[in-house]
């Protein structure tokens, strides 16, 4: 058995006992895989990119490098109700010269109040805190001197207290506790900044989650994929409506192409150009298994970015929106 093959077979076993263990002793339920990064690039379903510091993934990690005095934050696109709890696995973390930090926060939406774990390093040496900005109530910051280059983060909320706990190899540890806390619709997030290199295994999750996610595949895989002209495309879509099952709406399927005009599904198989939206479906949001929508070795050479969005009719704030794209050679 290579260690590719042996890999793949435990990082699931991996995750499945971490998901039982962190449930025995957590207050928010089950755990829930958010992300393994297994794909070729960062999930725009889970994440919002801007592109402000390098990122790749590979061997199933998500890897982060980030120039002197640079930085970013990736948000989760799903927002949690209620209590929660959110779990990330970090490794191969490495400082700059003057000092830089990994965070996994937790926020409400417009970022009045948020908390987060953070490893750091500066002029006070090397350590992990739990910090509140916002409404720190019962007392903090929360610290702890550490130089180390692996962990878990985990951060959970009960009612309205939020505590953060690390794992460095010793079992789970209660940095501490914040009282009063937020007890609104709350997303989450990691962060750089300056730091040459950080990776990330997965990041884990309990709780209710709010929006409506779409999926869009080609050929089982989020891409990016290239395929020689005359391979069998099969686009599928998925839709998990969470809060937003019953609720009126319209989804979107989309190709847009390097030149010419957008191609709009209006149904399995029915693709339509036209240079004003289109919608596949007008109807009260509901979750469906994978469907296809299209299977064809028919189109011709060339870019091809897939979209599949979930639009609310509360608004455009509400949607969410997945890609993928193909090359044909």
């Amino acid at each position: 058995m290579t260690l590719r093959v042996l890999r793949s077979f435990l990082k699931p076993l991996r995750l499945a006992l971490l998901a039982a263990a962190t449930f025995l002793c957590s207050t928010a339920g089950a755990q829930v895989v958010y992300d393994h990064f297994d794909s070729p690039a960062l999930d725009d379903m889970l994440w919002l990119d801007n592109h402000a510091v390098s990122s790749w993934q590979t061997g199933s990690e998500l890897h982060l490098s980030a120039a002197t005095g640079q930085g970013t934050s990736l948000p989760s696109q799903q927002q949690l109700r209620g209590d929660l709890e959110v779990v990330m696995d970090w490794r191969g973390y490495q400082a700059g010269a003057s000092g830089g930090n990994l965070t996994l926060q937790v926020q409400e939406p417009n970022q009045v109040s948020f908390y987060y774990m953070m490893r750091e390093d500066g002029s006070f040496g090397s350590r992990i805190g739990f910090y509140a900005v916002g409404n720190p109530g019962g007392g903090g910051p929360f610290t702890v001197s550490t130089g180390a280059t692996a962990g878990l983060f985990r951060i959970v909320r009960s009612g309205s207290q939020i505590s953060g706990y690390y794992d460095i190899g010793a079992g789970w540890v209660l940095l501490g506790t914040y009282t009063s806390a937020y007890i609104g619709d709350a997303g989450f997030q990691m962060g750089i900044w300056n730091l040459p290199h950080v990776a990330m295994d997965y990041v884990l999750y309990s709780g209710t989650p709010i929006y409506a996610i779409p999926d869009i595949q080609i050929n089982g895989s989020d891409g990016p994929l290239t395929v020689a002209a005359g391979t069998t495309l099969d686009i599928t879509i998925a839709l998990e409506a969470n809060l937003f099952a019953g609720q009126p709406g319209r989804e979107f399927v989309v190709a847009l192409r390097q030149a010419g005009v957008p191609f709009w599904c209006r149904g399995p198989g029915s693709w339509v150009p036209s240079a004003s939206p289109l919608p596949f479906r007008s109807s009260p949001l509901a979750s469906f298994a994978p469907t296809s929508v299209l299977n064809t070795s028919q189109v011709p050479p060339g870019t091809y970015e897939l979209k599949y969005a979930a639009r609310p009719a509360t608004g455009a704030a509400d949607m969410r929106v997945d890609s993928a794209i193909v090359t044909i050679q």
